[in-house]
């Protein structure tokens, strides 16, 4: 059978990496809950309500987004994976290859136990599925460690994320809509919210990333939620991406100063519609959520 064509190789790549357990929602804090089966994509991505109008109001804003984006860091996002090598938790992962209209065609669903210290393995708490999955076939690009294909990669926002988003650098600025909402409260404390459009117009035809909210924590400036919206068009494929990730502090050790506060996923949410040259579209959803960690015994 024939290779795929690199470029469609590169973005199913990226579609297993996270299908094992990245990109997420933004929902209550500690929430474990993952869209239905029969629910569409909309469900694992629901519109905040209102979102237009929010849009609309926030406008006179483009300075006060600019100067919190000119401060934010992107350590912990980067950084969150890292530590699920050694610490206890719980993960449930839900994915799903959809058919054109939404509806769920295969379904892969695990609830893991992962002990802490990184030897104690994973404990399967709860497996089900029905249908094929493509990926399933994949999962030895997924990143992980080969004991523990199912296990999310420790550099895994590294492998999906771009290393710069387009609307950060001040010679791209020109081609997005920046906007501040009003600010909202996580379990972690109060956090600054930026919305960030590519305009509609020939400046901002030809961004990828088409929108973006970024969820910014007060104390230390971390990005800790993130929603964005990717599309790609080329000769050999088009790709619509939707992606979501929330993170929260780890549990304990509250006295600590906020610069030294290490964050951990929470949610993640990642839905894919592929279209490449001479092949049907493919569509795929992942739902993720992270929770009851633990510390290992000499942290």
């Amino acid at each position: 059978m024939p290779r795929p064509p690199v470029l469609f190789r590169s973005v199913l790549l990226l579609g297993v990496l996270v299908a094992g357990g990245f990109l997420g929602g933004c929902g209550p804090a500690g929430t474990d809950q993952d869209a239905p089966l029969h629910e569409s994509s909309e469900t694992a991505f629901p519109r905040p309500p209102g979102k237009q109008q929010a849009f609309a109001a926030a406008a006179g804003t483009r300075k006060d987004a600019l100067a919190l984006l000119d401060s934010l860091k992107r350590s912990a996002l980067r950084d969150a994976f890292a530590p699920l090598e050694r610490l206890g938790y719980t993960r449930r992962v839900r994915t799903e290859r959809l058919a054109e209209g939404g509806q769920v065609e295969a379904f892969e669903q695990r609830v893991v136990r992962y002990a802490p210290g990184g030897d104690g393995g994973a404990r399967v708490l709860r497996s089900d599925s029905a249908g094929a999955l493509a990926s399933s076939a994949l999962g030895r690009f997924a990143g992980s460690d080969e004991a523990d294909p199912g296990a999310p990669s420790a550099n895994l926002a590294q492998q999906v994320l771009p290393s710069e988003f387009p609307f950060l650098s001040k010679r791209n600025r020109y081609a997005f809509q920046y906007r501040r909402l009003p600010d909202t409260t996580l379990a972690s404390g109060p956090a600054h919210v930026v919305v960030v459009r590519a305009r509609s117009d020939a400046e901002g035809e030809n961004q990828s990333i088409r929108y973006a909210r970024l969820t910014i924590d007060e104390d230390t400036r971390q990005l800790v939620g993130l929603r964005m919206h990717r599309m790609r068009r080329s000769t050999l494929f088009d790709e619509d991406t939707r992606q979501l990730v929330r993170l929260r502090p780890l549990p304990g050790r509250s006295a600590r100063p906020p610069d030294s506060t290490r964050w951990v996923p929470a949610e993640t949410r990642f839905a894919t519609r592929l279209h490449v040259l001479l092949r049907p579209p493919r569509r795929f959803r992942s739902t993720a959520s992270y929770f009851q960690y633990r510390r290992p015994r000499d942290a």
